[in-house]
């Protein structure tokens, strides 16, 4: 099957691989073969793509969720799931259906199963993207801090890295992962986070520069204590206390 030759607009080569255009007739048949042995041969008049693609919407949902119109529309949903932090459930919704259906009637509504799995593989691809960054960095600034939600029910440690992109010329700072902790939040159980993280990241500890924490004792004794983090650690007290040292060595030109 081919696109039928002749002037006017680019016709798409991905939907006339599925038909055949007759001249004489002026009609496009459905080359589709079904169950290995026989053509669609349904027929339609003209050759309007919008109508084949209806046709394969239609009488051939499996081929048309392959058409690479479709993948990358679903792409684009999953991607905007994922960036909102919307439930997946959002793409089962009426609401979300109806207003997809008015802005385009040709995409058919992925379900939430499949945008679950687009969402894990952009997350993947997302994650190789930054492994490559950080092996060509020089240093890596590690940021931790936990969170532990209303009633202690639950805690968080999120680890964070700050590094400068060679690539794009910009600093960057990206969330590396986010565990759930179960009590009690021991500076033994905080440093193998860190240490499976790093790990999972491919970050080795010479890249390492420095771990900002908050003052918790758990948090200082987890990196104090270690030789491979000696003289590497840094307390937002720290921080705060060298800020004031530095503002008192400034010297301040009388604009009066």
């Amino acid at each position: 099957a081919s696109a039928p030759e002749g002037l006017g607009r680019k016709r798409r080569t991905d939907i006339w691989k599925h038909f055949c255009y007759n001249l004489s007739e002026r009609k496009t048949m459905c080359t589709v073969t079904e169950h290995g042995e026989r053509h669609c041969g349904y027929k339609l008049g003209g050759k309007n793509t919008t109508n084949l693609k209806r046709h394969l919407k239609a009488h051939h949902p499996a081929l048309y969720a392959a058409s690479p119109e479709q993948i990358s529309k679903e792409k684009m949903i999953a991607q905007w799931i994922a960036r909102s932090g919307l439930p997946v459930r959002t793409v089962e919704d009426d609401a979300f259906i109806h207003m997809i259906e008015s802005i385009d009637k040709r995409l058919a509504v992925p379900k939430k199963t499949k945008i679950n799995n687009l969402v894990d593989q952009l997350y993947d691809d997302e994650k190789q993207k930054f492994r490559k960054q950080l092996t060509k960095v020089r240093k890596i600034t590690l940021g931790l801090d936990i969170w532990t939600k209303r009633g202690l029910t639950a805690s968080f440690l999120a680890i964070s890295a700050c590094y400068f992109c060679p690539q794009e010329e910009k600093a960057k700072h990206i969330l590396l992962t986010l565990v759930q902790l179960s009590h009690p939040h021991t500076a033994e159980c905080i440093k193998t986070c860190v240490d499976r993280c790093t790990e999972e990241w491919g970050i080795p500890k010479n890249k390492i520069l420095t771990v900002i924490t908050d003052n918790g004792s758990n948090m200082v004794t987890a990196f104090k204590k270690s030789e491979e983090y000696d003289d590497h650690s840094t307390t937002e007290e720290d921080s705060q206390e060298d800020s004031e040292e530095d503002s008192d060595d400034v010297e301040v030109e009388d604009q009066r």
